[in-house]
């Protein structure tokens, strides 16, 4: 009777979407172009129902269809009762003989389309993993008389053959009738290959390299308003390296407006980059031969990049490892696990985590912190770089803390006697490790959820503080006993250090010795950004801290359990303690000899702890410790090489994180052993690590505490990698060694404005800037580096027995910097360097250096000549007579420079000494009549032109003193003198590319300034920050710096006009660092008391509309007390945007008695 349901409902054309059913009431048909009517065929159930059609028509099954027409048709089924109805609704949608639109696109399961199809999007993108090679795309249109075309660069069977990068597709549509076209784009983007590719043709490998990876550029872009608009980048990391400082990488200065999207927003300061794709790049690296490396042989076979998938080059490993379980389990059986004390449970911070819940019953508990645990997962922000607002009690922090509470008090309320207790304190432990990771990983602040819940982050963070505060006024107080004051740098005060220490040895005083020596140890982790991690991770009150104690109680009660032995290790490993981490790790392979994060991380604790011994000899141990790292970065290797699961996970439950800096550092560290080995292998690891590196700091948020760790070992790598192109001798190694120095440099100078003082890293910018300046003297931008890196070394010179080094060092940095911008606007060449730069003394050392160089390659040259004809015949003459000769001289001192070891992180020998002296034959006698054209200095092939080139070329093969330079390749003499036959005609020189013109930059004018200032020089540093602030009128420090300059003078209201030139528009958006010039401006005219300074109301109002009307009462009380009640009212009006005759307004004014 109630039946009102059709069972069958026919469509002619058809077919229905949905497929019919009598229980879905919603469907909809397009109709072809040709299509004029839409015939229905109902059906109900139950004989005695009945069924009306509506929406178009007469009511009959034939409803006609215009074309371009969309219909809403309902089938109202009334059940024989004559009161149940139900209404069916279908959409029609008739095309149009115009229509030229796609009716779907789907791409293979490796892809999703972004965003979801839809007819009218035109633009789509679709992301897959490095290992698909192919894609399937398929297009398909609702009237069969619309055209349909899939473009793409190549294909096969209907699947698209990906680039390396990226893979352009695009799908022409054309309506029935021919009138219409529609371009469909689909943009196919290729994950990068985790592992380094080696092209096979050594100038092609010159070209593509990336500068920041140091691999193989992936979906190449570039800058045109650049120093070097050729130079190109693989898009993810220059996103991620420079985006931050908005500056160009080439040379350091400020990109142009044309080069950003946006200006920086007052919350968070990002630039939004358009940087230009490269496609024609992308296509050609994609037919280009290649090899990946492997990390034990080397290059793998070659083949082109297109068709090159994710090579599993360590697919053999899992064999090889289930092949030598039982061999590994032999090899750390003797490694039995120390004992462990019981669980503490009188440790102040875990009871402060308990007593939170009335809950009593552990499974009750254990549900609730599961339960917080996956709400903290869920809660993440899917991309870390934007950030999220959350109501209140449901933040990361919040979830994550509450599942730290509920843990701890299960474990309270279990008792001794509970079974599997140890995965309690297992579980424990990962959260607590979490709360560390969720800070330094994903940029989520946990001390503030902390501290309002439980007073775990106050206690612990005054804690540390305090213990910190005590050992910073020991050291303070040892250190005024030696005569290094408080303010002295790091270096003064541990040589301070060390000499209490050896003064109490002396005194037989050893107890107070090992208190000094600690003090030593404390302090002189603080050098590194390294260390200091390791300082904070090793501090008593910390998460990590907290997370061992729990691994170690769970260990007392699973003595057996490979899983807790690696956690324990990892944390040791993460504090810097490699002994112990070396035996827990042994520990847990004896248990879980195939535990991949155990392997790695017993890896990257022997070489760690192999490197720091600095050991001259081979270690025992460090075949091992290479075996076991490659087995460990081939697993991660393996895993990045497919595309990720989107499941999430607490950090400690998969420890093998492209992110991790332990392993990061592994990488590195498995480059650096064996130095001795100079080899491709060696080189080819030390690239996988620089790859694994960049590709980290790409997938870090832009303000959390890792990428400073991360960007600093990339430095390093970078540092580790240059030796390897000194000895390069034709043009395209030269240039490899220009862009990686300046690649170098300018991660050193991105890495300045977040990373703390680094003396080391100080030194290195210094050497990397010499080698940029001896390259190419006429180069504005390496001067202005060089002048930056002699600034900083003058300022880190504090000690009144250094005062002739600074002073000296200051002078150098004015020269170098007036050099720079004297350039400006000239081509990047010349013949003869510059006056103030070749008398300088690192400068003349050099010159002395490849005299020395020089004479060790004309030596041979000169015996040789002497000879007698017949005992000349006996030298080998290479390719004939005296090229022969001095071939065959030079590459003999070559040789014989470069057998020194190389030093840890480019020292002297590594930049310009023993190595660089293996690199006397770039340029000069050893490529015999070659043509070499640097900065515009040519030197005539053959004979003595050859000769002088050669000369000056050569570098020394013998240390220097630390101060000494190192150097790269001095631009050839003017002329030279002719001294020996040509051997061969003298062709004609290649034509050479016209060297760039030097910009004009502001950096070089504010870095000058601050020299002039440091050489107490007001005048002249006032009129530099003046014309820094003219050239880039936005720079914040050109004004700050100049207004603290004049605040220590006589007439500190000048520093108000300096601050008052800031442009600010109204119609803008002030940043914070604006609102700073802003409050400035404010203290000083109340401080002396210009009230009627008309920018002060002024300014008063842009403070209060970016801080708030909080930050203005201190001054707003103040302008009662003078009865400046007038301006008050002229502020809060200001502020809130209204005028003073608002209502509102005089209503409040009266109530603060204003009137």
């Amino acid at each position: 009777m109630d039946d009102c349901t059709l069972e069958k409902l026919g469509v002619k054309p058809g077919p229905l979407t949905p497929a019919f059913n009598k229980d879905v009431t919603s469907y909809f048909i397009t109709l072809a172009s040709d299509a004029e009517a839409i015939t229905l065929d109902p059906r109900t159930s139950d004989n005695g129902a009945s069924y009306e059609i509506k929406g178009g028509g007469d009511g009959g099954k034939t409803v006609p269809v215009e074309p371009g027409a969309k219909l809403t048709l309902t089938i109202q089924v009334t059940a024989e009762d004559g009161q149940t109805t139900r209404n069916y609704v279908i959409a029609v949608n008739r095309l149009s003989a115009k229509d030229a639109s796609l009716a779907s696109l789907t791409v293979g399961p490796e892809g999703c389309l972004e965003p979801a199809f839809s007819p009218e999007q035109l633009s789509y993108e679709c992301q897959v993993p490095y290992s698909a090679t192919t894609l399937k795309v398929e297009a398909a249109v609702s009237d069969p008389k619309i055209g349909l075309t899939v473009q793409a660069d190549a294909m096969s069977d209907g699947a698209v053959t990906l680039n390396l990068g990226a893979t352009s597709v695009l799908i022409e549509v054309r309506s029935a009738d021919g009138s219409t076209k529609r371009l469909y784009s689909l943009t196919v983007l290729r994950g990068a290959c985790p592992r380094h590719i080696q092209l096979t043709d050594t100038a092609e490998a010159a070209s593509w390299e990336d500068p920041i990876s140091l691999s193989l550029l992936h979906r190449p872009v570039g800058l045109p308003s650049s120093a070097d608009p050729a130079q190109l980048y693989s898009a993810q990391l220059l996103d991620a390296a420079f985006r931050p400082t908005c500056t160009d990488p080439a040379d350091g200065s400020p990109l142009p407006p044309s080069e950003t999207a946006n200006a920086p927003t007052a919350a968070s300061g990002d630039i939004k980059w358009q940087p230009r794709p490269d496609a024609a790049v992308d296509a050609r690296l994609s037919a280009c031969p290649a090899e990946i490396v492997d990390l034990r042989a080397g290059a793998g076979g070659a083949s082109t990049l297109r068709a090159t998938a994710a090579r599993q080059i360590g697919a053999d490993l899992a064999a090889q490892t289930s092949a030598s379980m039982s061999e590994l389990r032999k090899n750390y059986q003797h490694c039995k696990p120390d004992a462990a004390t019981a669980p503490d449970a009188a440790r102040q911070w875990e009871r402060r985590l308990r007593n939170i819940f009335d809950v009593s019953d552990a499974k009750q508990l254990v549900e609730m912190g599961e339960k917080s645990a996956q709400q903290y997962l869920d809660s993440l922000p899917e991309d870390p770089a934007i950030s999220r607002s959350y109501p209140a009690g449901s933040s990361p922090q919040d979830h994550l803390l509450r599942a730290c509470n509920a843990y701890a008090c299960a474990i309270d309320a279990a008792g001794s006697s509970a079974p599997n207790r140890w995965q309690l304190h297992l579980r424990l432990g990962q959260l607590l490790e979490e709360m560390q990771h969720c800070q330094d990983v994903r940029g989520v602040k946990i001390a503030d959820a902390m501290a309002g819940d439980t007073g775990v982050a106050t206690s612990a963070g005054t804690d540390t503080a305090a213990l910190d505060s005590a050992k910073e006024d020991e050291i303070d107080a040892i250190c005024r006993l030696r005569g290094v004051s408080d303010s002295a740098g790091l270096g003064a005060k541990l040589r301070a250090l060390d000499a209490e220490m050896r003064h109490l040895r002396d005194q037989g005083q050893s107890s107070k010795a090992d208190s000094v020596q600690s003090l030593f140890l404390w302090k002189s982790r603080q050098a590194t950004a390294e260390g200091a991690a390791q300082q904070r991770a090793a501090s008593s009150e910390s998460p990590l801290s907290h997370a061992l104690d729990k691994y170690r109680d769970a260990l007392s009660l699973a003595d057996s359990n490979g899983e807790l032995h690696c956690h324990v290790g990892r944390l040791m490993v993460a504090r810097g303690e490699y002994g112990e981490a070396i035996r827990r790790l042994e520990s847990a392979l004896s248990w879980q000899p195939n535990n991949p994060a155990a392997r790695l991380y017993l890896g990257a604790a022997l070489a760690r702890d192999i490197l720091q011994s600095g050991k001259d000899s081979q270690p025992p141990r460090a075949p091992e410790a290479i075996d076991l790292l490659c087995d460990g970065l081939e697993t991660l290797l393996q895993r990045l090489q497919v595309k990720p699961e989107s499941k999430r996970c607490l950090f400690a439950e998969e420890p093998l994180q492209p992110t991790d800096h332990a392993l990061l550092r592994a990488a590195l560290s498995l480059g650096q052993l064996n130095p001795e080995q100079q080899g491709p292998l060696r080189a080819a690891r030390l690239h996988q690590a620089c790859l694994l590196i960049s590709r980290a700091l790409a997938l870090l948020p832009p303000r959390c505490e890792r990428r400073q760790l991360v960007r600093r070992l990339l430095i390093d790598c970078h540092a580790a990698l240059l030796p390897s192109n000194r000895s390069a001798t034709d043009e395209a190694g030269e240039l490899l060694l220009t862009r990686r120095c300046r690649g170098l440099s300018a991660l050193i100078a991105s890495a300045s404005s977040t990373m703390s003082a680094d003396p080391e890293l100080a030194a290195l910018q210094r050497r990397v800037a010499e080698t940029l300046v001896r390259t190419n003297p006429f180069w504005s931008p390496a001067l202005c580096q060089l002048g930056a890196a002699q600034l900083a070394r003058a300022e880190a010179t504090t000690e009144p027995t250094d005062a002739e080094e600074r002073r000296r060092c200051l002078a150098d940095a004015e020269a170098s910097l007036r050099t720079a911008i004297e350039l400006e606007g000239r081509p990047a060449a010349g013949t003869t360097p510059p006056e103030r730069l070749s008398s300088q003394d690192w400068w003349q050392r050099a010159d002395a250096e490849e005299a020395k160089a020089k004479a060790a390659v004309e030596a041979p040259k000169a015996a040789a000549a002497a000879a007698p004809p017949a005992a000349a015949a006996t030298v080998p003459a290479g390719r004939g007579g005296a090229r022969g000769g001095a071939r065959g001289g030079a590459a003999q001192a070559g040789r014989g420079a470069a057998t020194a070891p190389a030093p840890s992180r480019g020292g002297a020998a590594a930049r310009g000494g023993a190595t660089r002296g293996g690199a006397a034959a770039r340029g000069g006698a050893t490529r015999g009549g070659a043509t070499s054209t640097r900065g515009g200095a040519t030197a005539t092939r053959g004979g003595g032109a050859a000769a002088a080139k050669g000369a000056a070329a050569a570098k020394a093969a013998t240390p220097t003193e630390p101060s000494a330079p190192q150097t790269s390749q001095q631009p050839a003499a003017e002329s030279a003198p002719e001294s020996a036959p040509v051997s061969a005609p003298q062709p004609a020189p290649k034509p050479s590319k016209p060297a760039p013109i030097n910009r004009p930059s502001a950096a070089a004018r504010l870095t000058l300034a601050r020299a002039l200032r440091a050489a107490e020089k007001p005048d002249e540093a006032l009129a530099m920050f003046e014309e820094a602030q003219r050239m880039s009128p936005g720079c914040h420090d050109a004004y700050i710096e100049a207004a603290d300059m004049l605040l220590a003078g006589p007439q500190p209201l000048r520093a108000v006009d300096i601050y008052c030139r800031f442009p600010v528009s109204d119609a803008g958006n002030p940043s914070f660092d604006d609102a700073y010039i802003f409050g400035e401006i404010v203290r000083l005219l109340v401080k002396h008391e210009k009230f009627d300074d008309a920018r002060l109301p002024e300014y008063m109002i842009k403070w209060g509309r970016v801080m708030g009307l909080p930050i203005l009462d201190k001054y707003i009380a103040t302008l009662e007390d003078k009865m400046k009640t007038g301006i008050c009212k002229q502020v809060y009006a200001g502020v809130n945007g209204r005028s003073v005759d608002d209502l509102e307004m005089q209503a409040f004014f009266k109530a603060r008695c204003w009137d």
